[in-house]
Order: structure tokens, then C-alpha cells, then sequence
């Protein structure tokens, strides 16, 4: 993509705020869907992918990030996906998952529990809702996401690298489909153990793709470059041999704060 891009970051006529979209159809077939809101296709597919972003399992990249990370020479390009998919008989478009580059080529695709561990990561999560199972094990309980946030520490001993992933998360009880009263602090310490697990499992996953593809999607080169640029000197070309063998310590603390306008479950005890 190289050759395409280097135009639009080097006019300066040209904005770079725009988003960027991977198309799985030819572009001209996603552009040619008409939507029963937008009379411009493309105005469509920007609703699109601001409602995606409140679920926190799409990517929203804009151009001017996207080649942020096409200039680095490490960190990994990423973009949303969009597709035509079937709609009760009618054509429309789907915007999900998150292709994954290596340099400037098409390396493999997140699906969209990947795409929220990277997030996760890359502090970039706005909302979603985390479903885990209900501490007694008769039903499930959906929490919703409030506010996230991470910090990406690399750390060198001797010949050792190791990156620390610190994700701080705050949530509320938004459903549940067990009767057990989870309204009580420890109900909210299990079910915070339990969204711990989940979001640590979530970026595991994004973790473990990554290094399958050896792409280094969440910049960890690029923080190391940061604080030890000395020793990045003799990284930087073996960094290819290096992400997959890279030690990652994720730690997470979620924190369950309000249940809504009811405590109890809306099912007789």
C-alpha cells in the first residue's frame, strides 16, 4: 500500500483525519450500497464504525494513525474490516474485525475477541459489556464496561526483555439471568475476579495471534524505543526474532461499581 499512501500524507491539501477500512468486497460494491438513512455511502460507513466503537470489537483507525504505523519499523498497521453481508434480503454493509499488516501488506485479520485485547492494550476501549458466568453457575451476567484505561512498562535485565501490561477497569452490573442477589460486596468481589479473567483472557488471545503473525500490533517496540534507546540500537533490526519469544505480564483490576435501579434480580427469591 505503500506507493498509494505516500500521496495522501505528503500533499498538504489533503486531510488525514479520514477513517480507513479494509474492504473484504471490491471498494466500488461497498460504495454502491445505498442506506436507508444516508443518501452518501460513505457517511453510512462512518455511523458504522462510530456505533461499532461503543462495543469496543472494531478497530476505529483513522488515516493519519494508520500511517503513523506504516512508517514505523516496527509497530504494525491495523484497519476495521467492512464486508457486504445479507440483511433480510437486502444488501448492507457489516463493519467487523480488524485486518492486520505487516509493513505495508495484508498479514491476517483479529476477529472481534482479539480486536478488544488489543484495545485493551493500546487504550482504546470506550465501552462495551463483559459477559462472564454468575458466581453460582445458573446463569450469566453481563457487566458493562464505564471507563478503562492501561499502561504499556517495558523492562531490560541483562539480555532479558519483558513488557507489563497494567489495565485498570471501572463497570457497572448491567443484566443477569440467575437469581442469586449479586447486589452485595462478596458477590462484586467474585464477579470482579471473574471480569479480571475475562479481559486478561481477551488480550492473551490478541496476544497470541500477534505473535503467530509476528506483528507487533500494540507498539511494544516502539515503548522500549522510548525508554532504553540505547539498547533499542541493537533490537530494532532483530526485532522480527524477538517479538515471538517476548515475555508479556498482563495485570488487571476491575472494579464493579453501581447495579443500576434495582439491586435485586427482577425474579421472585
Amino acid at each position: 500500500m505503500q506507493k498509494y499512501i505516500d500521496f495522501f500524507i505528503r500533499d498538504p491539501e489533503v486531510r488525514i483525519g479520514f477513517y480507513i477500512l479494509v474492504s473484504k468486497n471490491k471498494p466500488d460494491e461497498i460504495l454502491d450500497i445505498k442506506s436507508e438513512l444516508e443518501r452518501i455511502p460513505a457517511n453510512n460507513i462512518s455511523k458504522l464504525l462510530e456505533a461499532q466503537a461503543a462495543t469496543s470489537q472494531t478497530a476505529v483507525v483513522k488515516f493519519k494513525d494508520f500511517a503513523t504505523r506504516m512508517i514505523s519499523k516496527t509497530t504494525a498497521p491495523i484497519a476495521p474490516f467492512a464486508e457486504i453481508v445479507d440483511d433480510r434480503g437486502r444488501k448492507a454493509i457489516s463493519v467487523s474485525g480488524t485486518a492486520v499488516f505487516k509493513t505495508d501488506k495484508l498479514a491476517g485479520e483479529l476477529d472481534k475477541t482479539e480486536t478488544r485485547g488489543l484495545l485493551w492494550v493500546i487504550n482504546k476501549i470506550k465501552s462495551g459489556i463483559i459477559v462472564v458466568d454468575c458466581p453460582n453457575g445458573d446463569g450469566k451476567v453481563s457487566l458493562e464496561i464505564i471507563r478503562a484505561s492501561s499502561k504499556i512498562t517495558p523492562q531490560i535485565e541483562g539480555d532479558k526483555i519483558k513488557i507489563k501490561v497494567d489495565i485498570k477497569e471501572e463497570g457497572n452490573l448491567g443484566e443477569q439471568s440467575c437469581k442469586t442477589n449479586l447486589a452485595t460486596p462478596p458477590m462484586f468481589e467474585l464477579l470482579n475476579k471473574e471480569q479480571d479473567a475475562a479481559i486478561k483472557n481477551e488480550v492473551m488471545s490478541a496476544l497470541k495471534k500477534a505473535k503467530e503473525l509476528n506483528t507487533d500490533i500494540f507498539g511494544f517496540g516502539e515503548s522500549i524505543h522510548q525508554k532504553y534507546p540505547n539498547q533499542w540500537k541493537n533490537m530494532e533490526s532483530r526485532w522480527d526474532e524477538l517479538f515471538p519469544d517476548l515475555e508479556v505480564e498482563v495485570n488487571v483490576q476491575s472494579n464493579l461499581n453501581l447495579t443500576g435501579r434495582i439491586n435485586r434480580p427482577a425474579v421472585p427469591e
